[in-house]
């Protein structure tokens, strides 16, 4: 952004040079007389100045300036020297094209008017689009660049476009246009790869249908060139098949998106205690969300959301339907919800903090799940998400506090339940080892680096920890333990952003009993994450 500081001093020059009353080469007379013109005078009384064309910066700070030239004798000198100052307000609030200037007039009762030009970004020239529409670029840019054209707005529209993770690289060139007042902008795109591919491995995957997962996930992020994205998923346990797909599109250019997505998961129990009972369960989620940024910057994003969702559970036993859940008809539960979302992100170098809060509220429409003593789609929940992560001092270590919380003021279907335990959750427990209407789960963990070659063995680790979980239920007895604590450590090694290893042991504080000794209950969890492209 170094070219705007020179294209700043360049305005300011060609403001300094521009039309302005001059002694030079006019005959002038020593002192003005009412009504005479400003051309032809060398020096004269000012009462007060006037200005037009102003709508930046309004007309009481611009008296800010000028009033310490009123009520005594100026000369033409003098004035200029008032015109600069001027423009310097100005160019100092950003406006780096805007201009005043002193037309010729005639002096009344000692007032004299400046005019005001205020610039404008009178067109931008895009470079290097691939996948990108034009319109795409132009019309965020031109988030930052209405009338009049403001530097630093700009700068903000380029560093928000900056980090759209479809662009790789923005060089921005502006320039003076033809006309006073108006300025061109150039800017050069080079666009990363929309297309994405990741795969991933672990054993976190609820034990009951085989802890160890894989996962395949594909995604274009710029399918028709308007920002766009098109992504699916797939993941396969022992026991279980979960796909989920989604379709995203930005309906304004200040990035509100709507959203479209599915998810659907089949599954039998596979633990040998449960084989011969051949368990099975599916369930699917249809959902349409719409969200949009309230305030936006470089820095900071406050968004508000609100989706509709349908959930429906269907479960089977010896090839049955059964009902394993209270509120369950047959083996069959239907949701309805309307999910109310508020976001808050702040970052900076060093520290990262995100606040997430949703409203659901369950919907007694589309077929749901209604009934009168037991759980069914009408209820009111909360949940809430925090996340710090921040460097410690001058260190390279990084310290993460990490809690999510739900609240509901009623007992609830199965589908909409809090679960504890887990890599993600409460290490040294099985994923859902604990599964609640009301919880909270809070960690906090260190990440203390071993060895940094960010070109070579990339960066490793060493990841202390403390979890804790507690749930319970709103109308139902509280099963026991109701409270999970793990403790423990592990290693984190990433390759150049694109692979990632981690291995976490978590010894479990309070016993859960189980009716299986997989991994995660022995209090190790690991995943393998790669960045395919």
């Amino acid at each position: 952004m170094n070219r705007y500081i020179l294209i700043a001093l360049i305005y300011l020059l060609v403001a300094i040079c521009s039309t302005t009353v001059s002694a030079t080469g006019i005959t002038q007379s020593d002192e003005a007389s009412s009504g005479a013109k400003l051309s032809t005078i060398s020096n004269v009384f000012v009462n007060q100045f006037t200005f037009t064309g102003n709508k930046a910066v309004p007309a009481e700070e611009l008296a800010t300036v000028s009033g310490k030239y009123t009520g005594r004798k100026l000369s033409i000198e003098q004035i200029e020297e008032l015109r600069q100052e001027l423009i310097y307000l100005y160019v100092k609030k950003g406006f780096i094209n805007s201009g005043v200037i002193l037309p010729d007039q005639q002096v009344e009762n000692g007032i004299i008017n400046f005019r005001v030009i205020e610039g404008r970004l009178a067109g931008i020239q895009i470079s290097g689009l691939k996948h990108f529409r034009e319109s795409y670029i132009s019309n965020r840019l031109r988030n930052g660049s209405s009338e009049p054209l403001n530097l630093n707005s700009l700068q903000e529209a380029l560093q928000l476009l900056q980090q759209d993770q479809r662009i790789r690289r923005i060089n921005a060139d502006l320039q003076p246009g033809n006309t006073l007042g108006e300025a061109e902008l150039n800017v050069e795109i080079e666009e990363s790869s929309p297309y994405r591919m990741s795969l991933r491995f672990n054993n976190d995957a609820a034990p009951s249908t085989g802890e160890l997962r894989g996962d395949l996930s594909l995604a274009h992020l710029n399918l028709l060139g308007f920002g766009d994205t098109l992504a699916a998923d797939i993941g396969i346990t022992e026991g279980a098949l979960d796909f989920g797909t989604s379709y995203s599109i930005p309906v304004s250019t200040y990035d509100s998106t709507l959203s479209l997505y599915y998810r659907r998961n089949e599954s039998t129990v596979t633990e040998e205690l449960y084989q011969d009972m051949d368990i099975k369960s599916r369930s699917e989620t249809y959902g349409l969300k719409l969200r949009h940024p309230v305030n936006r910057t470089a820095n900071k994003e406050i968004a508000l959301s609100v989706a509709g969702e349908f959930r429906e559970s269907h479960s089977w036993l010896l090839g049955r339907p059964f009902s394993f859940s209270p509120g369950e008809h047959d083996g069959v539960a239907r949701v309805s919800v309307l999910r109310i979302g508020q976001e808050f992100l702040h970052r900076d170098s060093s520290s990262i903090l995100a606040i997430n809060s949703t409203i659901n509220i369950g919907i007694a429409t589309l077929g749901s799940t209604t009934n009168v003593n037991e759980p069914d789609s009408r209820f009111f929940s909360w949940l809430g998400q925090f996340l710090f992560l921040s460097r410690v001092g001058q260190t390279p270590v990084q310290l993460m506090l990490r809690t999510n919380a739900q609240m509901a003021a009623e007992s609830l279907l199965s589908i909409e339940r809090f679960g504890l335990g887990g890599m993600n959750s409460v290490r040294g427990y099985r994923n859902n080892a604990l599964v609640r209407d009301n919880g909270v789960n809070s960690s906090i963990e260190l990440r203390i680096p071993l060895l940094q070659d960010e070109n070579g063995w990339g960066t490793i680790q060493a990841i202390p920890f403390v979890d804790y979980g507690w749930g319970w239920n709103a109308d139902y007895e509280t099963p026991q333990p109701d409270t999970i604590v793990g403790v423990g450590g592990g290693v984190g090694w990433s390759i150049r952003n694109r692979i990632l290893l981690e291995v976490y042991y978590g010894y479990g504080v309070n016993k859960v009993h189980v009716n299986s000794r997989e991994l995660s209950d022995q209090g190790v969890h690991f995943q393998l994450k790669a960045e395919v492209f």
